[in-house]
């Protein structure tokens, strides 16, 4: 059995479209979804048990080893996929590359997917994407976002529950694994769609505890867990694929996006977040950043369309999923 873990908190607009993929995987195996959620208000949980999910509710405040830790706990197959609600498979074939490396006895103990941009969703991300996970390799330590590994695995390591919301709990847990002299597998062939509808002030938060994160991996493993190891050239690389998809706008963007996530990096920003005056600061700035540009509306219209003609909800079956 695989078990599929899905965090959860008010995905009732995309998570239909997740359920339907995750359902309609071509794969030969009993799979379970085990859904952790945080407190949904909206139709999520509803959905959840309409689509067969066992649902485990948190009951601390939501950290995301804590999530992946309580579904792996609930869950009863011997291998689990931990899937972000806002991931989308691109095809039915997403499943299998990803499981299947973990059932023989001397392969890898956890593998991760490819992540491509949602269409027109945030181009800002497009090169992120486009540089660390490529069709061959990746730069990238794992990605619990659409990522396996097995049980008997997290029955030893299990998640860091301190790692804040934003951090990369996920690759904390890889370099664990790895320092155990276990083998993690990038698995190209299985891909998912994934792209954020973030405002200013949320990257902000974002690069901040991701920073922080990184910070206190460093001190207590000894190693780097970024996965895009040069933020100039990542820079430079998002720069020109917003000047050749002629997204002039969102290069205006990232431009002033820039020197603010530079400081959200930088140790100072640690202590920005109990500061209220540089908060109100901060949330000004993200409403700005909504209301000039509007990351968020573009999100959903791109999770629109693509409900138009996903694979998972058409008629005719899944389409080829390349990408």
């Amino acid at each position: 059995m695989v078990s599929i873990i899905v965090r959860t908190l008010n995905e009732a607009e995309q998570f239909p479209l997740v359920l339907q993929a995750i359902q309609r995987q071509a794969i030969d195996v009993v799979v379970e979804i085990v859904v952790v959620d945080s407190g949904s208000t909206d139709a999520t949980l509803a959905m959840a048990e309409a689509g067969g999910a066992r649902i485990v509710r948190l009951t601390r405040p939501f950290r995301p080893g804590l999530a992946v830790n309580a579904g792996a706990e609930a869950s009863r197959g011997r291998i689990c996929v931990t899937l972000s609600a806002g991931a989308f498979p691109v095809n039915d074939r997403w499943l299998t590359p990803l499981v299947t490396p973990l059932l023989g006895d001397d392969g890898p103990v956890a593998t991760f997917s490819r992540h491509v941009s949602l269409a027109h969703a945030c181009p800002i991300e497009d090169a992120f994407n486009d540089t660390v996970f490529t069709s061959r390799a990746t730069s990238a330590l794992y990605s619990a976002s659409s990522g396996a590994f097995l049980r008997a695995v997290w029955d030893r390591l299990r998640w860091n529950e301190d790692i804040p919301v934003g951090g990369p709990d996920d690759r904390e847990w890889a370099l664990r694994v790895q320092a155990d002299g276990m083998r993690i597998d990038y698995a190209p062939e299985s891909m998912v769609y994934r792209s954020h509808g973030l405002t200013a002030a949320q990257w902000f938060r974002r690069v901040q505890a991701d920073a922080f994160s990184e910070r206190l991996i460093l001190s207590s493993l000894g190693t780097a867990s970024r996965p895009a190891r040069s933020g100039v050239a990542l820079a430079r690389a998002t720069a020109t694929s917003l000047w050749s998809q002629h997204e002039y706008a969102e290069l205006v963007r990232f431009a002033a996006l820039t020197p603010l996530l530079a400081v959200a990096r930088a140790p100072v920003a640690d202590r920005l977040v109990v500061n209220r005056t540089a908060m109100r600061v901060l949330d000004g700035i993200g409403a700005a950043d909504q209301r000039v540009f509007r990351p968020a509306a573009r999100w959903h219209a791109a999770v629109a369309d693509l409900y138009r003609s996903y694979w998972a909800v058409r008629d005719d079956g899944p389409g080829s999923g390349t990408a």
